[in-house]
C-alpha cells in the first residue's frame, strides 16, 4: 500500500478511508467529528458512567483493618512489591490535604503509609531527616517517583478500603509527580484517654513530658506551629503528637506531620524575623529559669489540660523544662542543617520531582534560629 494526500491506497487503487474508534463503545468513524459525537451520545455517557461505578471502590465490601495491632512494614520499594497490598485505610487531612494512606501489606508484611505529593511534601521530608538526627522519634520517609505511585494506585484499584469509596479520590487525583511513603508510627494522640492516665501517673508522667519538651525544642527550631500553642497563637493539634507504650511499660513519644515554615521580611525590616526569636528565647530561657508559670510554658500546660484533662502542675513543667533544655544543648551542637537540606534537594531530584517546595526550606533562617537557640544554652 502507499499513502496519498492522507488516503490510503491499496494496489488495486481503491481507497481505503481511515477510521477512527470511540473509546467508550468501540464503534468505528470516518472522522473525529462523528466520533466525538458518538462519545457524548446518551448511550455512551451512560455506558461510562457504569463502567466508572463497577470501578469505583464504593462496590467493594468494607475492608477489616485494625490499625491499633499493626507493625510497621518496609518502605523500601522491593519490599512492598514482594508483598503486595491486601487493603486500605484512608485518614483525611485538614483544609487542603488529600490525608493518608494506610496500607496493609499481604503475607504479614506491615503496614506503610503514603501521602500523595505536595508543595509541603519537601519540608516534610527534610523534617523527618532533621528530627532524627537531633535524636527525636520521627517516621522515616522516602520520595517515589510517579512510575511507583501509578503501581501503588493500580493495587489500590482492585483492593478493598475500611470506609468503601474512600480510594476513589486517590484513583481519579492521585497521578501527580510522585508521593512519599512513610513509615508506620503507632500510638495514641494526646486526646487517648491511655494517655492522659500517663501523663496523672507519676511512673510515667516526667519520662512523658521530658519528651514532650524534645519535640517542643525542635519544632522552635523549624518553627513547625501545627502541635502545640508553646509561642503560637492558636490552642494546638493534639492529633499531630503519638505516644506509644510498650510490652515492658517503656513510653515513646512520636512527631508526626512536622514541616518547617519560613518566616521572610521585607527589605531592610528584620522585624518578624526578630520578634519569632525573641519568642524562641523566651521559651527556653523560661526553662533554664524553672519559671513554670513563664507564657510559652502556661501555654504548653494549658494545652495539656484541655486535651487531658490533666493539670500537669509544677513538676510536670519541670520535667518538660528538662526535655527542652537537652534538645536545646543538642541543636546548640549541631551543624548540619545544610548537609540535610542537600540529601533533600538530592532525593526530589532523582525521583524526578526537580525544586518542587524545596525553597520552603529557609536553610539561613533556620540556622539563625539554631544561634538564638545557641545563646541561651551558652548561658548555662
Amino acid at each position: 500500500s502507499s499513502l496519498h494526500q492522507g488516503v490510503c491506497r491499496s494496489s488495486n487503487s481503491v481507497p481505503i478511508m481511515p477510521q477512527f474508534p470511540c473509546p467508550t463503545c468501540g464503534r468505528m468513524w470516518p472522522n473525529t467529528f462523528k466520533m466525538r459525537k458518538c462519545m457524548q451520545s446518551e448511550e455512551c455517557i451512560t455506558k461510562m458512567m457504569s463502567s466508572q461505578k463497577d470501578t469505583s471502590s464504593a462496590n467493594r465490601p468494607a475492608y477489616e483493618f485494625d490499625l491499633g495491632a499493626a507493625k510497621p512494614g518496609s518502605i523500601e520499594r522491593m519490599e512492598w512489591q514482594k508483598c503486595g497490598i491486601d487493603g486500605a485505610h484512608h485518614a483525611p487531612g485538614g483544609l487542603g490535604s488529600l490525608g493518608v494512606y494506610f496500607l496493609n501489606l499481604k503475607n504479614d508484611g506491615g503496614v506503610i503509609v503514603m501521602k500523595q505529593g505536595s508543595i509541603e511534601s519537601a519540608s516534610e521530608f527534610f523534617c523527618s531527616l532533621l528530627y532524627a538526627a537531633l535524636g527525636l522519634r520521627a517516621a522515616a520517609m522516602r520520595v517515589m517517583r510517579e512510575g511507583e505511585l501509578s503501581q501503588i494506585v493500580e493495587q489500590l484499584g482492585a483492593v478493598s478500603f475500611t470506609s468503601p469509596g474512600a480510594g476513589d479520590n486517590l484513583q481519579s487525583g492521585g497521578k501527580q509527580r510522585g508521593a512519599v511513603l512513610m513509615q508506620y508510627c503507632s500510638g495514641q494522640t494526646f486526646k487517648h484517654p491511655a494517655v492522659a492516665a500517663m501523663a496523672a501517673d507519676p511512673k510515667h508522667s516526667s519520662d512523658l513530658l521530658e519528651q514532650l519538651g524534645r519535640l517542643v525544642a525542635v519544632d522552635l527550631l523549624v518553627n513547625n506551629y501545627d502541635r502545640t500553642p508553646a509561642v503560637w497563637d492558636h490552642e494546638g493539634n493534639a492529633n499531630n503528637v503519638l505516644v506509644n507504650q510498650g510490652p515492658d511499660g517503656t513510653i515513646t513519644v512520636h512527631g508526626i506531620d512536622q514541616s518547617t515554615s519560613k518566616i521572610v521580611d521585607e527589605f531592610h525590616d528584620s522585624s518578624r524575623i526578630d520578634e519569632y526569636l525573641e519568642k524562641v528565647q523566651g521559651a527556653f530561657e523560661e526553662a533554664v529559669a524553672g519559671n513554670v508559670e513563664g507564657k510559652a510554658t502556661t501555654r504548653v500546660r494549658d494545652f495539656l489540660k484541655k486535651y487531658m484533662d490533666v493539670d500537669v502542675g509544677a513538676e510536670g513543667c519541670a520535667a518538660y523544662h528538662k526535655g527542652l533544655i537537652d534538645a536545646g544543648f543538642t541543636i546548640a551542637g549541631f551543624h548540619e542543617i545544610s548537609l540535610l537540606f542537600e540529601k533533600t534537594s538530592m532525593a526530589f531530584h532523582d525521583a524526578g520531582w526537580g525544586t518542587l517546595g524545596l525553597d520552603s526550606i529557609n536553610v539561613p533562617f533556620l540556622e539563625r534560629v539554631a544561634e538564638a537557640i545557641s545563646e541561651v544554652m551558652g548561658k548555662l
